[in-house]
């Protein structure tokens, strides 16, 4: 957050929740914020989209690629629906506008933001061991939609079983 003002706003926001205890570090422009970040020093960041330095939908965009594994919230003056749902579908956990939300709605969208993280991380991490594990078994392995008996994926050990080639195989 650029604005002095802004960020202090936030602060005793944030101040106000009850039962919410955090502290902040606030950059006034996105190079100082991405300085600051590294693994596990932070559990959730509140991104104003118009810095000095970057503005819009990139400002987001240069985060999540810098950080992905930090779970960000849009915080911004821009009333606009169409890019929160897409800041959302590219992996923003939310999208606030300044000056119309209290202390309880901001502290339950950062806890709701570090949360939803963590389970995605989990998630992504369990489809990686299910993946590892499917693509590892000997026997030929078909994953059948029930309704359709569309064959949604297989298993390497189906090109070995049927003689076909791998390529072909896992393109079931």
């Amino acid at each position: 957050e650029d604005n002095p003002g802004d960020a202090r706003l936030i602060q005793e926001t944030l101040r106000d929740a009850d039962g919410f205890d955090c502290s902040l570090q606030t950059a006034d422009r996105l190079a100082a914020g991405l300085e600051l970040l590294q693994p596990g020093k932070f559990d959730v960041v509140v991104l104003d989209l118009s810095l000095p330095d970057s503005s819009g939908y990139e400002t987001y965009l240069r985060l999540h690629s810098y950080a992905p594994h930090i779970p960000v919230v849009l915080l911004t003056g821009l009333d606009d629906e169409e890019l929160g749902a897409r800041a959302v579908r590219d992996g923003a956990q939310d999208y606030l506008v300044k000056g119309s939300l209290d202390s309880s709605m901001l502290a339950r969208a950062l806890r709701y933001a570090v949360e939803r993280k963590r389970f995605a991380d989990a998630l992504r991490q369990s489809e990686m061991l299910f993946e590892k594990m499917f693509s590892s078994l000997m026997d030929a392995v078909f994953l059948v939609e029930t309704r359709s008996s569309k064959i949604l994926n297989c298993n390497p050990a189906v090109a070995v079983t049927f003689g076909l080639p791998l390529r072909r195989a896992v393109e079931c």
